[in-house]
């Protein structure tokens, strides 16, 4: 407990409490929140060269993520396919049939089942993952 030395008509009064704010322990700013993402996390997809399409998370295949941002990074190996992803309020073509490259994008999840698919060839190329 911390005391104020305060002075009253001449009388010192050091043995009153301080009621002022207490001071709290500096954060921990690089403590990790298990329950709740504070940032985005990297989905790895991929798409080609040849009729293979998957999405990964730390090298798993991506069957659940939780809810919140989190960033897609495609990589579209092939001029024939694209990458498209569909759920609870999005529907977006990431890659487009023509691109070879990389291309990156932050989504925010919302609870539910998306799925991912290359569009000329949906019947073989296809996969999906619920969001909690």
């Amino acid at each position: 407990m911390r005391t104020a030395i305060r002075k009253t008509g001449g009388h010192d009064v050091s043995h009153v409490p301080h009621r002022g704010r207490r001071r709290s322990r500096p954060r921990d700013r690089n403590r990790q929140h298990s329950t709740r993402r504070s940032r985005a996390e990297d989905v790895q997809g991929s798409v080609g060269p040849g009729f293979l399409i998957k999405l990964e998370l730390g090298g798993r295949n991506v069957t659940r993520l939780t809810h919140g941002p989190s960033r897609f990074v495609i990589n579209d190996r092939s001029s024939i396919h694209d990458f498209h992803l569909t759920g609870p309020g999005l529907n977006r073509i990431l890659t487009t049939v023509d691109f070879v490259g990389t291309k990156s994008v932050v989504l925010t999840l919302k609870k539910g089942v998306y799925k991912y698919v290359c569009d000329p060839h949906s019947e073989l190329m296809h996969g999906s993952f619920r969001v909690v």
